[in-house]
């Protein structure tokens, strides 16, 4: 059996603070400011858990799918945007 890459503490904290707080069915402005801190510190962290595996985590925590597809595609795409790699703001000329 495969173990599935875990959050920190720190992570789990945050993820916890975030799923305990928001409106599962439907988030709210304040929740989205828990959820982007939450992805903020994992960002932070590190963290090896991706947008599927977050997916998991979410309904695992009681969102309904609905809700937790488009936060798990959110987080993939805030994380692809906060690892940018080096260089990625220049304009190659030629």
């Amino acid at each position: 059996m495969v173990s599935k890459p875990k959050l920190s503490p720190k992570c789990q904290l945050f993820f916890d603070r975030f799923a305990n707080r928001v409106n599962k069915q439907s988030p709210k402005p304040a929740d989205w400011e828990l959820f982007y801190d939450f992805m903020a510190v994992c960002h932070a962290q590190r963290s090896e858990v991706d947008g599927t595996e977050l997916y998991h985590i979410l309904v695992d925590a009681g969102f309904p799918q609905g809700s937790a597809h488009p936060l798990s595609m959110f987080y993939k795409q805030g994380w692809s945007l906060l690892n940018r790699p080096e260089g990625y703001d220049q304009i190659p000329t030629g």
